[in-house]
């Protein structure tokens, strides 16, 4: 994995999401001698603070602190951070709307529309998914994996990932187990991949317990 094949990556998802309708928004990625992140990216700190998730979710609208919108309000960052020795650290996370401001707006589009039936279930929470790497061990009184899958904002969730995830990857992750009925035809279609990963970087005591494995 280097910073080119990862800016190439997410320069392709973000053209190939505009251009089948699932992208209502967008962010520029950019890539300089050490990262990849978008155009306007301010810092992810507000994501870490302590108040409640509606306030997170439209600062980050507000400031498009984002690579993508998706047509329902979520959005996606994806940050790679790179050294000498190759890939330092990823924080790739999906923020989901927590009110569904345009379903709101206009129901009955979203009501005589199939494909949105799980988007606009009242019975669905919005979850904040992220996945963290970090090649270095954290010095911490709790595991760190190296690589790790976060639900919702809880301290301690971090369920172990065997290595680190390409742009790919995570998009289709996300797309595929949130919005597969939506996104079907995108899932289907062949995103040329730039990013390879061969190498696994998990602890041998996470691979006793419950943890994710990666093809590719």
């Amino acid at each position: 994995m280097n910073i080119r094949a990862v800016f190439k990556e997410i320069k392709n998802i973000t053209y190939k999401l505009v251009e089948v309708g699932l992208a209502d928004e967008f962010s520029i990625p950019i890539a300089n001698d050490s990262s990849v992140y978008w155009k306007g990216c301010s810092g992810i700190s507000i994501s870490m603070k302590n108040i409640p998730y509606s306030d997170i979710y439209h600062k980050i609208i507000e400031n498009k602190n984002f690579n993508f919108k998706l047509p329902d309000g979520g959005v996606l960052q994806l940050l790679y951070e790179f050294d000498n020795k190759g890939l330092l650290k990823h924080r790739l996370a999906y923020f989901p709307s927590p009110d569904f401001e345009e379903f709101q707006n206009n129901p009955d589009i979203y009501y005589n529309d199939e494909i949105y039936g799980d988007i606009v279930n009242r019975q669905v929470m919005p979850v904040i998914v992220r996945i963290d790497y970090n090649r270095k061990a954290i010095e911490s009184n709790t595991h760190h994996p190296y690589c790790h899958l976060t639900l919702g904002q809880y301290k301690n969730c971090r369920i172990p990932v065997e290595k680190p995830i390409s742009p790919n990857q995570f998009v289709k992750f996300i797309l595929d187990n949130f919005y597969y009925v939506p996104s079907k035809n995108f899932l289907e279609y062949k995103l040329e991949d730039y990013v390879t990963i061969h190498e696994s970087h998990i602890y041998e005591s996470d691979l006793l317990n419950i943890h994710m494995r990666i093809n590719g």
